[in-house]
């Protein structure tokens, strides 16, 4: 089984700051507190679209919130376009 779960972007007031990019983000405990208590793998999932398709990258995640920004940040900084971030993430907006 595969649950998805939204790990970009801290819906609720009880996000974990990290470091990412050049500063401190809000981003949910949700998925990692669920994989731990679930004892099940933590994976990262980050879709890139191509003109003729659509690729999906999956990365074993450590079970921290820290671990799931570094997959983002490293992700995002070759295929910026594909993200959208329609609220405020970082603590110093």
């Amino acid at each position: 089984y595969i649950i998805a779960l939204v790990a970009d972007r801290d819906l609720s007031a009880n996000g974990v700051e990290v470091d990412f990019f050049e500063g401190v983000a809000k981003m949910p405990a949700g998925p990692v507190v669920i994989a731990q208590k679930a004892e099940v793998d933590l994976v990262g999932a980050f879709i890139v679209y191509t003109p003729k398709s659509i690729k999906i990258y999956f990365e074993k995640l450590d079970y921290s919130v820290q671990a799931e920004a570094d997959f983002f940040a490293k992700h995002l900084k070759s295929n910026p376009v594909d993200w959208h971030m329609l609220q405020r993430i970082w603590i110093d907006d």
